[in-house]
């Protein structure tokens, strides 16, 4: 049984730091939290360091996934407290690169793009649906929320690495470029229910806004079509979180390919 190193108050201050995005892209690293987003996760980025105050939690993992035991830091819980960007500390981190961007690839089939949306909940479950649904490709456009933030990450639930993110896409350039169909959503739509099937070849990319104030009108402006879920006569919500709309409309359209 190796004996792991312990963790160094220089590696605590460096990677404690990457809760914040400007010591993220400093540093180039990224940090996920909890044994299932860990486990989920390791396989599809560059490992650095993976942090426990237990060594079972350690070698539960590396039964599962090769790991150098180089790479293993064994801490405190006070310490994991400090390195933990959750309410609820977790007792399995792991530190990675972060990776290189991608370039858009020429042929991106049924897409989803996003217009400054910001809260971290909300990116990490549209990421996450765009991994269940088979959505390849992901652009978010400037005034996003990041990625890499830890809430984010932990909010894909282990999705990040199964979908291509595009991160500060000029939307207004890049969309009439690459599709052909670009469908808005507002509450003045077309009822989802009366989408028509479309054919893949013509390329489909379905845009999401801000949470508070929905798409840019510089992006209503090259939409083709725009959809809406309409809500029953008795309903008192004021609207859907966007990624409960995301859900609805996304799987709407999957159905229709």
């Amino acid at each position: 049984m190796p004996t792991f190193q312990q963790l160094s108050q220089k590696e605590l201050k460096l990677y404690s730091s990457l809760k914040m995005k400007k010591y993220r892209e400093q540093y180039g690293m990224f940090v996920a939290e909890g044994q299932k987003v860990v486990e989920e996760t390791i396989s599809f980025f560059e490992v650095v360091a993976v942090l426990s105050s237990s060594e079972e939690r350690i070698n539960d993992l590396k039964h599962k996934h090769p790991l150098e035991d180089h790479k293993v830091r064994i801490t405190g819980e006070r310490e994991m407290e400090r390195l933990s960007a959750l309410d609820k500390g977790r007792d399995l981190i792991a530190v990675y690169n972060l990776p290189e961007t991608a370039p858009l690839p020429e042929s991106l089939g049924l897409c989803v793009a996003l217009d400054s949306v910001q809260n971290p909940g909300n990116m990490g479950t549209i990421i996450r649906l765009c991994d269940w649904l088979g959505i390849r490709h992901l652009l978010c456009g400037e005034g996003c929320v990041d990625i890499y933030n830890p809430k984010v990450v932990q909010a894909t639930a282990g999705a990040l690495g199964s979908v291509v993110v595009h991160e500060n896409v000029v939307l207004k350039d890049v969309l009439p470029q690459h599709f052909k169909i670009i469908c808005g959503t507002k509450m003045e739509g077309i009822p989802i229910g009366e989408a028509t099937q479309y054919n893949r070849d013509n390329s489909l990319c379905i845009l999401f806004g801000n949470e508070g104030h929905g798409i840019s009108q510089e992006l209503q402006d090259i939409c083709t079509d725009f959809y809406a879920i309409p809500a029953a006569p008795s309903s008192t919500t004021e609207s859907l979180n966007v990624g409960i709309s995301a859900a609805i409309i996304l799987s709407k359209f999957i159905g229709l390919t």
